[in-house]
């Protein structure tokens, strides 16, 4: 029983519907069932060719092969990484990093930058399917193999079950769970196991562009080869116009050719716009198709300036981040028609009890070694220095060490100054980077503190970038000298030590 905020129970009509109401395998008029199984929906290209062969026809084409090219290998490009699983509030126990160990090492064993490929042909279609080969190591369920399969030969039954095409069995043979790995891509709801490929979305630009360089071609041939005209006398039989007609299809393709007396020939051009309206017509045809496939242009052709550029860059970038999420988001827990994924599967099977670990892409770009030696120096500066483990992150792991002092004994006593020297040395009686740090730490802590405000308030680089130029038009002129006398002093000292 549930109650409002009085304590008055909630009458039933304003309580929560617990089940569900509208699931695929009730009779759903849209969707098209055959029986037990749900027809494939491609509402992008309704009246169109739905068989796969002319899908995979409009791969052929070269502005299609090269952008789609690109969209996986920039994926295959960055490294993937397993998670240990956490559990509420954060923690992980033993068996969660010992359950993402072994899933790591076998990821990495089965061939993962090539089954990536092939899975990713699934964005192209609209859906994905692969077979999980598993075999027995002694003490796991391991997987032997992952096996990309033609999704063609499958389809979806009316409880969400993957079916395999076979024959004799005109509405599939349902396949056991825990055994096939899938995803959608496109689909505008969860009814849909299908989804829409980017191969929808083609059909128009790659047919009109056939067409274009069809044209395109008959123009360049028509231009570089003029029509030729012949002209016979009158009266002439059928015989002469024949032996005619004969010699000027032969002009097209030959050199020099014979004419019989009384005959001759002429050539008929076409009037030219001094523009071949049809490369250009293709042009924006590749331009649309490289937008359907990476959502921009300059990437695959010329762009206008490095700004534009830059943000054409980011825009493949975030689509290549989608097509991670949603191939990792399915390897994990598996999805709308998937409810677990292998890597749950795995680990329920092999380390009972471990939080489930976390496999994804990292898009992290490394750290210019320039500015992290720069910002070190302020630091240094400020009285701060990174931790081992922050200078082996950052730097590599053994790649630095620290300098050896070359002697421990004390310098030796300096004597002693007199008047104004005295006050001095006594003044500076610390070590000259001893006392710059001392001096300058306040200024250098205020500022670096409100640059790092700046950085962690900001969601991009561009934004950090223009509040940190705004904190240095509004440094205190206080501050400033106080800096100022600090390297002063400290240089006057450092002057003396050396006397």
């Amino acid at each position: 029983m549930l109650y409002d905020a009085k304590g008055n129970p909630i009458k039933r009509d304003a309580a929560p519907v617990m089940q569900e109401l509208a699931a695929q395998s009730r009779d759903d008029l849209t969707l098209g069932f055959v029986d037990e199984v749900l027809r494939v929906q491609n509402h992008q290209t309704a009246g169109l060719p739905q068989d796969r062969p002319t899908l995979a026809a409009l791969a052929k084409d070269w502005q299609v092969q090269a952008t789609f090219q690109q969209r996986r290998a920039a994926l295959k490009s960055r490294p993937w990484v397993v998670d240990a699983g956490k559990r509420k509030g954060g923690s992980t126990r033993k068996i969660d990093r010992m359950a993402a160990d072994w899933l790591n090492e076998l990821i990495g064993s089965v061939g993962w930058d090539a089954i990536i490929d092939k899975m990713l042909w699934g964005v192209y279609y609209g859906y994905g399917v692969a077979e999980l080969m598993y075999a027995r190591d002694g003490k796991h369920v391991t997987v032997d193999r992952i096996t990309v399969r033609d999704s063609n030969r499958f389809r979806w039954g009316r409880g969400g079950e993957l079916r395999l095409v076979v024959p004799g069995k005109p509405h599939g043979e349902a396949m056991p769970a825990r055994k096939f790995w899938t995803f959608t891509h496109g689909a505008e709801t969860d009814d849909d196991p299908y989804g829409t490929g980017l191969s929808s979305f083609l059909y128009w630009p790659v047919q009109f562009k056939r067409q274009g360089v069809r044209a395109s071609v008959i123009y360049l041939e028509r231009f570089a080869h003029p029509t030729p005209i012949g002209t016979y006398q009158p009266g002439a039989d059928k015989s002469e116009v024949q032996k005619l007609l004969q010699s000027l299809v032969a002009l097209t393709t030959s050199g020099a050719i014979a004419l019989p007396e009384g005959m001759s020939v002429d050539k008929f051009e076409g009037t030219r716009s001094g523009q071949d309206a049809y490369g250009s017509f293709n042009d924006r045809m590749d331009a649309a198709i490289a937008k359907i496939v990476l959502s921009q242009t300059m990437t695959t052709d010329d762009g206008s300036s490095m700004s534009q550029a830059n943000v054409h860059m980011d825009v493949a970038e975030w689509v290549v981040k989608g097509d991670a999420d949603l191939l990792c988001g399915s390897f994990n827990d598996g999805g709308s028609h998937l409810p677990e994924g292998p890597l749950e599967w795995l680990t329920q099977w092999n380390f009972p009890g471990a939080a489930v670990p976390s496999f994804w892409y990292s898009f992290d770009e490394p750290e210019d070694l320039t500015q992290a030696s720069e910002r070190d120096k302020n630091l240094q500066v400020a009285g701060w220095r990174r931790t081992q483990q922050s200078m082996d992150d950052t730097y590599g792991e053994g790649a630095y060490e620290p300098i050896a002092t070359p002697s421990n004994e004390p310098p030796p006593k300096s004597p002693p100054a007199t008047g104004d020297g005295a006050e001095l040395a006594e003044a500076n009686a610390l070590a000259p980077k001893q006392r710059i740090r001392q001096d300058a730490a306040p200024t250098m802590s205020r500022w670096i503190g409100a640059v790092r405000e700046a950085v962690a308030s900001s969601s991009t680089f561009g934004e950090a970038i223009a509040r940190i130029e705004e904190i240095g038009g509004q440094f205190d002129a206080d501050g400033m000298e106080s800096l100022a006398s600090a390297f002063e002093d400290a240089t006057l000292a450092r002057e003396l030590a050396g006397r």
